[in-house]
C-alpha cells in the first residue's frame, strides 16, 4: 500500500470513529435531555414542601403568640365546646396580621407576616372582607386548635386514625396539598410528625 493510500485508508477509519463517538453523545445528550425534567420536577417538589412547612411553622407560632398574649386562640369566643377544626380564612387571619377586628387584637400587633398571594396562591390575599391564607395550590390551610385544653386534638390523618385517634398538640395545621382534598393524606402537608 503506497503512503497515499494508507492517509486516505486512516482518514476513513477516523471518520469512521467520529461517526461512533458522534452518536455516542447524541445518544448520551438525548437521554440527559429526558432525565433533567424528571429532576427538576421532583426537586420543584422537595422546595413546594419547605416552602409549605415554612408557612405552617410561622402560622403556627403566631397563633400560639396570639394565645399567650390573649389567653386565647384569635376566635370567635362563642365556640366553647371540644377542639375547633376552621380554616385560614376570616377573623383568625385578620386578626394575626394585625387588625383589630371585634376588638380581639387592640394592640394591633402583627404576629404573622405572610406574603402576598399570585392568583390566590401561595399566600394571603383578601376575598370580599376575609382575608385569605392559600397554600401553593389555591387551598385554605386546614387548622385544629386545641380550644378545649385538654393537651390534645382529633388525629385528622384517617391512615392513622384508627390506631392513633388523637395526638397530643395544641395547634395542628396542615395544607391539602397538590390535589385539594384534605382527605386524602397521601399528598398532605402537617406541622406536626
Amino acid at each position: 500500500m503506497s503512503d497515499g493510500d494508507q492517509r486516505v485508508y486512516r482518514m476513513a477509519g477516523c471518520v469512521q470513529l467520529g461517526k461512533r463517538v458522534l452518536i455516542v453523545f447524541a445518544f448520551l445528550f438525548i437521554l440527559g435531555l429526558l432525565l433533567i425534567p424528571t429532576r427538576c420536577s421532583s426537586e420543584g417538589k422537595g422546595y413546594i414542601n419547605l416552602k409549605v412547612l415554612n408557612v405552617l411553622t410561622e402560622f403556627r407560632e403566631g397563633l400560639h403568640s396570639y394565645d399567650v398574649d390573649h389567653g386565647h386562640y384569635p376566635v370567635d369566643q362563642a365556640h366553647t365546646t371540644g377542639d375547633l377544626k376552621t380554616t385560614s380564612r376570616g377573623l383568625l387571619i385578620s386578626l394575626l396580621i394585625g387588625s383589630n377586628i371585634q376588638g380581639l387584637n387592640k394592640k394591633e400587633i402583627q404576629f404573622c407576616e405572610f406574603k402576598a398571594a399570585r392568583n390566590h396562591q401561595d399566600g394571603i390575599w383578601q376575598d370580599g372582607k376575609d382575608w385569605v391564607l392559600s397554600d401553593p395550590w389555591g387551598q385554605e390551610y386546614q387548622i385544629i386548635l386545641d380550644t378545649d385544653n385538654d393537651g390534645h386534638v382529633a388525629n385528622p390523618d384517617i391512615r392513622e386514625s384508627g390506631r392513633v385517634p388523637t395526638i397530643p398538640l395544641k395547634i395542628g395545621i396542615f395544607s391539602a396539598g397538590p390535589d385539594g382534598d384534605p382527605a386524602t393524606w397521601d399528598d398532605n402537608i402537617k406541622s406536626w410528625k
